[in-house]
């Protein structure tokens, strides 16, 4: 009669202990799989700037256009001061050659 009991008793352990198995080989499976979602998910959000990589670049981007709008304003002044420069030498190169065909 015991060895009846504790063979039964074995079954059933058994027979549990192959349940929580499937239960464990279910739940780890899901669990890998979401897993492997939010790794794909990270790799995304880690493509996607940071805002402060945003606000950087947008400094960054501001400081170009100030820069550029200066060099701009800077080569329009050259550019001017390189005409007043050229009509100058112009009425100067007149002047001289007036002036040697005076003498």
């Amino acid at each position: 009669i015991c060895l009846k009991l504790e063979k039964r008793n074995y079954n059933l352990a058994q027979d549990k202990l192959e349940e929580m198995r499937k239960c464990y080989k279910a739940e780890i499976h899901k669990l890998k799989k979401e897993n492997n979602s939010l790794n794909r998910k990270k790799k995304r959000y880690k493509t996607i700037p940071s805002l402060e990589t945003i606000q950087s670049m947008r400094i960054n981007v501001d400081t170009l256009k100030t820069t550029n709008f200066q060099r701009r304003a800077i080569k329009i002044k050259d550019e001017q001061q390189l005409k007043q420069t050229n009509i100058e030498n112009q009425k100067l190169a007149i002047t001289i050659h007036y002036l040697r065909q005076s003498h």
